[in-house]
């Protein structure tokens, strides 16, 4: 529920629970990065930030893609798809092929699946 009062930068988040109120942005902080760190505290401004700064914190898990033993992409999950779904392209060649997707955190592999294709 959104306070009432004036809306200063009219973004649709009144001045009393916009944390921006002078910066037009998106809902919950009405910061223009909209990570919901208020930007007098948002150490990283112009970057939506997963951490308490307002920052992109460290990597802590990403999916890595091999194609017949070859690394051919390393994503990190936090920062490309946000939580719960993820979406990784590789382009592969005409014949048979072994694919690899690794999912790793810093102590190692979390999860991995093999497949031939071709």
């Amino acid at each position: 529920m959104t306070p009432l009062g004036k809306d200063s930068d009219r973004d649709g988040i009144t001045d009393p629970g916009d944390s921006c109120p002078r910066q037009r942005g998106p809902a919950p902080s009405g910061c223009p990065d909209a990570d919901g760190v208020p930007d007098r505290t948002d150490q990283c401004k112009n970057a939506r930030g997963n951490s308490a700064t307002g920052c992109p914190a460290p990597a802590t898990e990403w999916v890595l893609v091999y194609l017949d033993g070859d690394l051919m992409k390393k994503v990190r999950m936090d920062r490309e798809f946000g939580v719960g779904a993820f979406d990784v392209a590789v382009r592969i060649g005409r014949g048979k092929h072994t694919i690899r997707t690794v999912w790793a955190d810093r102590s190692g592999t979390l999860a991995a699946v093999t497949r031939r294709v071709g």
